[in-house]
């Protein structure tokens, strides 16, 4: 019988949106499978953020939308603190809408990106968006914890 993963190591790499495909296969190309250019948003910092972090993103001028996917406590990640970090975020700017997933050591990966048309609100994108995330979390999270024989 295989082993449950814990919270931490579903967190650390074994459930990300990126189970479906290996993001890192395509790196720096547009993937067959998804049609997003998977690569690192260097404009973030290579860490999990807060939702206050979160908050300050939307607050500027260029996001329109940021949602935090399943936040967890601190010491999940490793930190020495219980405040709600995540690894997983939604932002939504006029142009496009990407889901993106933080790896340790190489930071904010853009995971999935849809551009938006001329009639699309990038608010909604965003919200669509971070509900289908927050739904595949979801599955993923229940999957690995009942494991390969459901229970």
């Amino acid at each position: 019988m295989q082993e449950k993963p814990t919270q931490a190591t579903v967190r650390r790499g074994q459930v990300k949106m990126s189970d479906e495909h290996h993001a890192a296969g395509h790196f720096g190309e547009e993937c067959p499978e998804c049609g997003t250019v998977h690569r690192v948003l260097d404009s973030l910092p290579d860490q999990p953020l807060t939702r206050s972090q979160i908050a300050g993103l939307q607050d500027s001028e260029n996001i329109l939308f940021a949602r935090g996917l399943m936040f967890m406590s601190g010491g999940v990640f490793g930190y020495d603190t219980d405040e709600e970090l995540t690894e997983d975020l939604v932002l939504s700017t006029d142009a496009s809408t990407k889901v993106l997933s933080r790896f340790e050591g190489t930071g904010w990966v853009v995971e999935m990106e849809s551009d938006h048309a001329d009639d699309d609100d990038p608010v909604e994108v965003g919200e669509q968006m971070w509900a289908e995330g927050s739904q595949h979390l979801s599955e993923a999270m229940n999957a690995a914890f009942r494991g390969e024989d459901g229970v």
